[in-house]
């Protein structure tokens, strides 16, 4: 499986690309949501994992022009973050169409948890 990874933190991006190749998935990186837009159009791409507080473009505005995009909409899109964990933050990731909202943990080194298959 080929899979974005949207973080401007290098040291996280690193982490949790490191994780999912060690998964042996092929993992393509962005800093930001326009780069990211700029990899989806040349790059195949089966999932993404997006920080949410990165520069130029946050991943709620990333995931929604993702969701608009008609070649890219039925991706399956994590958003990622430490930084918003309120109601509110979650309400708005739906609303955007985020598949799965995750909450960085401070222990978890950048990693997103395992989930049950």
């Amino acid at each position: 499986m080929n899979i974005l990874v949207v973080d401007d933190h290098v040291t996280t991006r690193k982490l949790l690309c490191a994780q999912l190749e060690a998964e042996g998935h092929a993992v393509l990186e962005a800093t930001d949501g326009v780069q990211a837009l700029a990899v989806l159009e040349c790059e195949p791409v089966d999932a993404i994992v997006s920080d949410i507080l990165m520069p130029r473009m946050d991943g709620y505005r990333f995931c929604h022009k993702v969701r608009q995009h008609q070649e890219f909409s039925m991706l399956p899109l994590i958003l990622y973050t430490s930084a918003y964990d309120s109601a509110s933050d979650r309400q708005l990731a739906q609303t955007v169409g985020a598949d799965r909202y995750v909450i960085k943990d401070a222990t978890s080194s950048g990693r997103l948890p395992r989930c049950p298959r």
